[in-house]
């Protein structure tokens, strides 16, 4: 560390300069600009969510504000929209801003609207990703990963250091892209797991991602306005798709109680938004005795393996705070994110889960659309 350049203490050559402000570029400065703005946000009355540090909310008698900020990106909503403006007005009054108006992108994420739908998806961002690696001729693939096609640590040659730090970084890159693509999410993982010792046929399996990806760069994840509010999930676990290290049927269990956690975490976070939850969260799952256990109060031998994870799912279940239920396998919806399935049943599943292509926004200001139906809500 030295006196920077013009600033010089002949008298003092051996010391440094104590600064008096955070300056960009120091490693401290994210953190200082957070705490200003983190402090400056309070005082406006707005409150900090606990399930989530840069999420910020305010409620009134009748309405709620809501604030989420990446750096200095911000994104501000609320049931009442001259709230809206005023919060941008008391935010320039302190910080100098720009108001980019309406979303429609944000961290890589294109943003579409129509009345009673938001469309996700980063297009864009694909074919960025598509142009670094020299993809764009290339041909398209109808699935993310090859079925009946498991990766292993000894499959192909080991790759270079450069070229392992460049699968490094694409797995990160292909791994932002599962906000808005959650189908390709196995196929991602898969390839993850060996981004320690990287070989040829793990850089083959990222590039058949990229493949798809680019004949659905437009597709991306559409949010449709609900009557119900009420929270379901699909849990399931494949170990016979792991030949290295293949696990027992445990995993069911391990994944019954993570998706519990997460519901928990969701709860938590609508609890704090000021939104009604009437009924209580339920998880389908397609193994009948992963949804037995955790009905069970009864404790098993060969269970104590996973008796930490048995308590979390049971004391939920008895609580009436969780619902467990099974679901044939040709309606789980999580089949396809444990396995390689055909192109037939994954676009299929793609599409229950609303991921579909980019849509034509039809209005230009979505307040100028036809109403909904009487069983519908707005956003």
């Amino acid at each position: 560390m030295m006196q920077p350049p013009g600033f010089e203490d002949s008298s003092c050559p051996t010391h440094v300069c104590r600064l008096q402000k955070a300056l960009y570029g120091l490693k401290q400065a994210p953190r200082a600009w957070f705490h200003k703005l983190n402090s400056f946000i309070l005082q406006l009355g707005f409150q900090c969510s606990r399930a989530d540090a840069s999420l910020f909310y305010f409620h009134s008698v009748s309405d709620i504000i809501i604030l989420l900020i990446y750096v200095d990106d911000i994104l501000i909503t609320s049931s009442n929209p001259p709230h809206v403006h005023h919060i941008i007005s008391q935010l320039s009054s302190h910080f100098t801003l720009q108001d980019l108006g309406d979303i429609s992108y944000f961290l890589g994420i294109e943003f579409t609207r129509l009345p009673y739908v938001l469309h996700l998806n980063q297009q864009c961002y694909i074919h960025q990703l598509l142009e670094r690696v020299d993809l764009l001729r290339a041909k398209s693939a109808s699935t993310p990963g090859a079925l009946g096609k498991l990766l292993s640590a000894v499959d192909g040659e080991p790759l270079s250091v450069l070229d392992a730090t460049h699968y490094r970084s694409l797995m990160g890159a292909l791994q932002y892209i599962t906000l808005t693509r959650p189908k390709i999410s196995f196929a991602i993982n898969r390839a993850c797991q060996y981004m320690a010792h990287p070989t040829t046929s793990h850089l083959q399996a990222a590039k058949r991602i990229l493949r798809y990806l680019k004949g659905t760069a437009t597709h991306g994840l559409s949010i449709h306005a609900s009557p119900s509010w009420s929270l379901q999930g699909y849990t399931d676990a494949d170990w016979a798709s792991c030949p290295n290290d293949r696990r027992s049927t445990k995993l069911e269990y391990r994944a019954l109680a993570f998706l519990a956690a997460e519901v928990s975490w969701l709860q938590f976070l609508l609890k704090e938004l000021c939104i009604p939850q009437p009924d209580t969260p339920l998880i389908w799952c397609d193994n009948i005795n992963a949804a037995a256990l955790a009905a069970n109060s009864v404790f098993h031998g060969r269970s104590k393996h996973i008796e930490i994870d048995l308590h979390f799912v049971r004391d939920k279940v008895l609580r009436k705070e969780l619902l467990i239920q099974y679901v044939p396998s040709t309606d789980q919806l999580a089949d396809v994110f444990t396995k390689h399935v055909p192109s037939c049943q994954f676009s299929a599943a793609r599409t229950r889960l609303s991921v579909v292509p980019r849509p034509i926004s039809l209005w230009g200001d979505d307040r100028q659309a036809p109403a909904p139906a009487a069983d519908s809500s707005p956003l």
